[in-house]
């Protein structure tokens, strides 16, 4: 503290490569959780990365104040401990996040029998702000409930996915 109020002017800390390609990676391991089974907490995965960024520069003062490099070994402590905190967190929701899930999969449900058993991935998003990503999860969270199928669109054009009740 007595540093910080000395100072004059801010420390600008830039990190070095190292430290940056370790916060890609991590960045990249939040996506795939992203896109799988922790679509529906999607908001606080994807502030993973800035919380190791912000864990790595407390840990960069408390170890060198006047430094000016954050280096791949300081980034490389601060994911581990975010990622412990994140996954500390996610143990605490589970159940939360499970019952959260069933009641999205009987919704859906719903939505497709509605349908007649069967909506494009589009239009599940445009008719009931489903994305693509939470609707895939469900589909292999519950795969005696929904199917994916991947096929040619009736006009031609890009193929098309979509999600149906299992039969």
């Amino acid at each position: 503290m007595k540093l910080r109020l000395e100072r004059q002017e801010p420390l600008h800390v830039v990190a070095d490569a190292g430290a940056k390609e370790v916060f890609r990676q991590f960045y990249n391991e939040t996506i795939r959780l992203i896109q799988g089974p922790l679509a529906p907490v999607a908001g606080d995965l994807s502030r993973w990365r800035e919380n190791a960024c912000r864990v790595a520069l407390g840990l960069h003062a408390a170890e060198n104040p006047e430094g000016t490099i954050l280096t791949a070994e300081t980034a490389e402590r601060a994911v581990r401990l975010t990622r412990w905190a994140g996954r500390s967190t996610l143990r605490l929701l589970a159940s939360g996040l499970e019952e959260q899930a069933k009641a999205r999969a009987e919704k859906l449900r719903g939505w497709l029998l509605r349908a007649g058993g069967n909506l494009t991935l589009g239009a599940l998003h445009k008719k009931h702000s489903m994305e693509a990503g939470e609707a895939k999860s469900l589909t292999s969270t519950f795969p005696m409930m929904f199917t994916m199928d991947d096929h040619a669109a009736a006009k031609g054009g890009p193929r098309t996915k979509s999600i149906r009740l299992a039969t």
